[in-house]
């Protein structure tokens, strides 16, 4: 009779170990799943290219309305829609609002709009002089006007914000300069201002699609 509750209770003292066992392997599992996710979230913060520094322009995701980027480099050369690699520059996207948002299949089959009204220019190397970046409506959709915010970003360990700005567009063919600034040889950023320029002509009434 002792042999048999000598047994149950080397049973039991088993199944306690084994329980804390694995509620030890299971919270050790939930820690890393929970480290994995936030050390993921951390890098999708940074931005997922090569340069030195990147030129992000975005306005309202639902909007209609096709935003150009347009930027000139100290060498004459001019980046937009038409002309997406020159110099040192280059545009990832010319995106025309709702008119092109992709639309990809998910795993069952149902179309998923992406809503994302987004450009971004690449700076892939040092230039030394002045940039100058504006924003141009191409072609107004929405009845209301629309912010759009320019962003300049330096690529390297964190991604840094150097500088920020919103502008307005309110019609069709509205330009406007978000801002200029300068590249030293080392690479660092100066003299930034607002001071305007225009670079598109004839924009009024366009048929032309980009």
């Amino acid at each position: 009779m002792e042999s048999k509750y000598r047994n149950n209770n080397s049973i039991a003292s088993l199944d306690v170990i084994t329980n804390t066992l694995m509620g030890f392997i299971t919270l050790f599992l939930l820690v890393f799943i929970l480290a994995a996710q936030a050390k993921k979230k951390e890098e999708e913060k940074r931005i997922d290219t090569s340069g030195e520094y990147i030129v992000l322009v975005v306005w309202d995701n639902k909007s209609e309305d096709d935003v150009d980027t347009h930027i000139r480099d100290p060498q004459g050369n001019q980046l937009f829609y038409n002309n997406r690699e020159v110099g040192l520059m280059h545009l990832e996207r010319d995106d025309r609002g709702k008119f092109n948002d992709v639309l990809e299949m998910d795993f069952q089959g149902i179309p998923v709009l992406i809503e994302k009204n987004e450009e971004r220019a690449i700076i892939r190397g040092i230039i030394p002089g002045e940039y100058i970046v504006n924003v141009h409506m191409f072609r107004k959709v929405d009845q209301s006007e629309n912010k759009v915010k320019i962003s300049l970003i330096k690529l390297s360990g964190q991604d840094t914000i150097v500088v920020e700005k919103e502008v307005v567009l309110k019609e069709n063919g509205d330009e406007e300069t978000a801002f200029r600034f300068t590249l030293g040889i080392d690479g660092k950023v100066g003299n930034i201002n607002q001071l305007p320029r225009k670079f598109v002509r004839n924009v009024v009434n366009q048929e032309m699609t980009p």
